[in-house]
């Protein structure tokens, strides 16, 4: 190959080259310790010695010219790398987004009005801002009660207060609606307990039932059916005699 033909060759490569790596790969073929330019330059001894100065000047040339058009190739690639290298297929699948889950409190309290429900029950809510006759009044629990006191109840004013129970959502139900009545009442309550197995808010359900020829048995069948669903087990529960102001009679249930 002549010098001629060496030249176009490799201007041809450089200027073909699409990238910067293409570029030095070129570079290395060219002019790298095993270019051809080297290898060239290294066989000059071998001439006769009144061509070596010729050989010589002519292949500096080229060198040089090559070198020079390595560079102006490479500026002309430079600007397009950062473009190449922050290019994003948008046809790939993103990121996972993590995905958040329903507190366990409230999970629970699904399973509790499912249960309910499907025992013909239904579910009513009312206002965590009562009164204090739908909260103690309606509910037999006078003036004097210490349930009522400030230091067990969260009072807004004198005549209203953050529920201490569900209950008010019976006696609201009660007045609006005429038997046959089967209510859940579950929501936030708030009361002055904080150490270590309580917190000022919780949350509690209530039920009621109210219909002609209703027995303490219809209140152990549901208890039953509600412990049944709820562990998925069969459960022996125990009704302790207790004392609750606004029922009567008044148990505690116990699980087994």
């Amino acid at each position: 190959m002549s010098f001629s033909e060496l030249r176009n060759h490799a201007l041809e490569k450089i200027r073909s080259s699409q990238s910067l790596e293409d570029l030095q790969r070129v570079k290395a073929e060219i002019l790298g310790k095993k270019g051809q330019i080297t290898q060239l330059m290294r066989s000059i001894g071998s001439l006769p010695k009144g061509e070596r100065p010729e050989a010589g000047k002519v292949l500096n040339q080229l060198k040089a010219e090559l070198e020079s058009e390595i560079k102006k190739q490479a500026e002309l690639l430079r600007p397009l790398q950062p473009v190449a290298k922050s290019w994003i297929d948008v046809t790939l699948p993103g990121a996972r987004r993590r995905i958040g889950h329903r507190h366990p409190v409230l999970k629970t309290l699904d399973e509790v009005e499912n249960t309910f429900v499907s025992m013909g029950f239904e579910v009513v809510e009312g206002p965590e801002i009562e009164d204090t006759w739908h909260n103690f009044d309606a509910l037999n629990t006078p003036e004097w009660h210490p349930a009522r006191d400030e230091h067990d109840s969260f009072y807004i004013d004198g005549k209203a207060l953050l529920r201490t129970h569900t209950s008010p959502v019976q006696i609201r139900t009660m007045l609006s609606n005429k038997p046959p009545i089967a209510i859940i009442s579950p929501g936030r309550v708030y009361r002055k307990d904080y150490d270590a197995t309580h917190l000022p808010m919780f949350i509690q359900v209530e039920g009621l039932y109210v219909d002609r020829n209703v027995t303490v048995a219809h209140l152990k069948y549901v208890l039953e059916q509600f412990v049944r669903e709820i562990f998925d087990i069969d459960r022996k529960i125990r009704l302790r005699p207790s004392f609750f102001p606004f029922t009567e009679p008044s148990f505690e249930v116990d699980v087994s």
